[in-house]
């Protein structure tokens, strides 16, 4: 049989940390694995939303708090999976938004 090491993460629940911090840059790739086996070793996890994730995977997967919102401006612009990660953020978003006709006129 194979040796399968253990995730960083299962350490760190074994040695008291009671949750993990994620960062920005990850992939869905590395994300997904990372979700499900802190679901497994029940060890909640939170921190920034990475672009490749999104908001709604991050909330998908359970993320207990999200930092300084990220995710939370460019889930509201229109076509947000055309947008590369530089050329998102407040400002951009915004304009996007803004372009949107409105449901109801004046």
């Amino acid at each position: 049989m194979p040796f399968i090491k253990q995730p960083p993460w299962c350490a760190q629940k074994k040695a008291g940390f009671d949750f993990l911090q994620l960062h920005p840059g990850l992939t869905r790739a590395k994300f997904d694995p990372i979700a499900a086996t802190a679901k497994e070793v029940n060890i909640p996890f939170a921190g920034h939303v990475s672009w490749d994730v999104g908001l709604w995977r991050a909330i998908e997967a359970g993320y207990t708090t999200i930092d300084h919102m990220d995710g939370f401006v460019e889930s509201l612009a229109p076509n947000i999976s055309t947008f590369k990660e530089k050329q998102a953020g407040l400002s951009a978003c915004l304009l996007s938004i803004r372009q949107i006709p409105a449901a109801c006129p004046p």
